[in-house]
């Protein structure tokens, strides 16, 4: 009998991002469910178990720092794995080590990243590597 599939949750505003993440990490067999906005990947968190979050840092309502923050900290048990993804913090205070330190990050890449670069991430994080 073969394990389930690991379950992601990709939070990323961007139409086109969400769709090239989520038809990634499909096409190497795991589920993945999509939130568009901090609040509604809060929300989905809430309601289920997640083996990652691959999480914009720039999204509607709450951003994706907050959402690392609450994720990393609210739930009783082992934290969610978190990659946080970001196009517009690459200066000092918002590089991969800060995310990692001041947020709990488990992983951090500035975009346009390579698609390799992620699934190494996701494979490390969700015990596959």
């Amino acid at each position: 009998m073969t394990a389930p599939a690991k379950r992601i949750l990709v939070v990323e505003d961007d139409d086109v991002g969400a769709r090239v993440l989520h038809d990634l990490l499909v096409a190497h067999g795991y589920q993945v469910e999509t939130a568009r906005t901090g609040s509604a990947g809060l929300e989905a968190w809430k309601q289920e178990r997640w083996d990652l979050m691959i999480v914009d840092v720039l999204l509607p309502v709450m951003n994706g720092f907050e959402l690392c923050r609450v994720v990393k900290s609210a739930r009783p048990g082992p934290p969610t794995p978190v990659i946080l993804i970001s196009a517009a913090y690459r200066h000092p205070e918002r590089d991969p080590a800060y995310a990692r330190r001041a947020l709990g990050a488990d992983a951090y890449l500035c975009k346009p990243f390579e698609l390799d670069d992620l699934l190494t991430q996701v494979q490390a994080l969700v015990g596959e590597a």
